[in-house]
């Protein structure tokens, strides 16, 4: 009878130690959590390019800002400011937040995802 572990490489599929097959999905969640100790999901999404106050319907733990344009922008969550230069991206966790402010975005596209 051939190792599971065997099995699960010879075919490249990952195999528990129970035999069954493991989902994908399962498992790149379950290896974010171990990572970050937190299982966040996508829970809103918005884009511009001027400045904004957006209020989330919810509460959110972190972003993932990805900034377009030809100008830096700087979000502020809380009391942390961070400065996003053009054609950069930025991904962060936080404690607990209800409102993202945008600013120094003239004319500068972006777009943020915020996990919850």
């Amino acid at each position: 009878m051939a190792n599971i572990n065997e099995y699960g490489l010879r075919t490249g599929r990952l195999i528990k130690e129970n035999g069954t097959v493991v989902n994908e999905g399962e498992m790149l969640e379950t290896i974010a959590t171990n990572l970050t100790g937190d299982s966040s999901k996508v829970t809103e999404y918005f884009a511009g390019s001027s400045a904004t106050t957006h209020t989330l319907a919810g509460t959110g733990k972190g972003v993932s800002v990805a900034n377009d344009g030809a100008t830096s922008i700087t979000i502020t969550i809380d009391s942390i400011s961070i400065e996003i230069l053009s054609n950069e991206t930025f991904d962060g966790q936080f404690e607990d937040f209800t409102e993202i402010v945008v600013t120094n975005a003239s004319s500068s596209a972006y777009r943020i995802i915020v996990l919850g």
